[in-house]
């Protein structure tokens, strides 16, 4: 095999394994550990190697496994799991391995996929220097999209948008509060678009990015009644970006 397939082919059988509850936990916890002792989520994450991406999506998707398995029965102990929590959102707010075709899969849609996992955790968050961690998911959106320099193509929208999904659904973050880490990403991306000269397009693309997921969110947030007033302000954002967008005067039924 090539190192590529040899990595996918370990992956595999590792997510296997501990689907299948053939691995104990003592190991489990040592694999954990080795992840984030070795760095493994944020391997050569400055990179621009395929082979080094391929690597840490392959890591995320043994951590998601981890994750989901210690929810439904609990056995990292509170110093590992909360590591791995600075890991996996560290590594979000660091991955810039981004593809521009449809369908493959990037280092940042595997990043926020697992962060979103991690959102789903009952534990979370559990930081054990709170100060020194990014807990603000807004911030770690904010840094995702300042890497971009071009169109999402593979998950990277779902992915995003599951973040904030996830927030309203574990209710983990009342309304208003929700409705303020959107307010922040959307007025920060305005902010660079107005800033930036008229031959800069990436800011716009940046926005454009962000416009992809609120539309996503504006469809999903409409099943939690508790949330109305948020699905309200993001409707209004995308009512308004696609009548700027037609360059439509007056009001538009969407």
């Amino acid at each position: 095999m090539t190192a590529n397939d040899r990595t996918l082919h370990s992956v595999t059988v590792l997510n296997r394994a501990i689907h299948l509850g053939t691995i104990t936990n003592a190991q489990l916890v040592t694999i954990a550990q080795r992840i984030i002792n070795d760095q493994l989520l944020h391997y050569h994450i400055q990179g621009e190697r395929i082979a080094d991406g391929i690597v840490r999506m392959s890591v995320g998707r043994v951590v998601r496994h981890l994750l989901m398995r210690d929810d439904q029965q609990p056995f990292l102990p509170a110093p590992v799991r909360t590591a791995l929590f600075n890991e996996i959102t560290d590594a979000a707010i660091q991955e810039t391995n981004v593809v521009y075709f449809q369908g493959d899969v990037s280092g940042v849609a595997a990043a926020l996929n697992t962060y979103g996992v991690m959102l789903y955790h009952p534990d979370y968050p559990a930081f054990a220097n709170a100060a020194d961690v990014t807990q603000n998911e807004s911030a770690v959106v904010l840094q995702v999209l300042a890497h971009i320099e071009g169109a999402f193509n593979s998950g990277e929208i779902d992915a995003m948008a599951n973040i904030f999904y996830a927030l309203a659904e574990t209710g983990q973050m009342a309304p208003p509060n929700l409705t303020t880490h959107l307010k922040l990403v959307s007025s920060a991306l305005e902010l660079n678009v107005k800033r930036a000269p008229a031959d800069d397009l990436l800011p716009r693309i940046r926005q454009r990015m962000w416009e992809n997921v609120l539309a996503l969110l504006d469809i999903a947030l409409r099943d939690f009644r508790a949330y109305r007033s948020t699905q309200q302000y993001v409707h209004g954002l995308v009512k308004q970006r696609l009548a700027n967008t037609l360059a439509i005067d007056g009001d538009i039924k969407i």
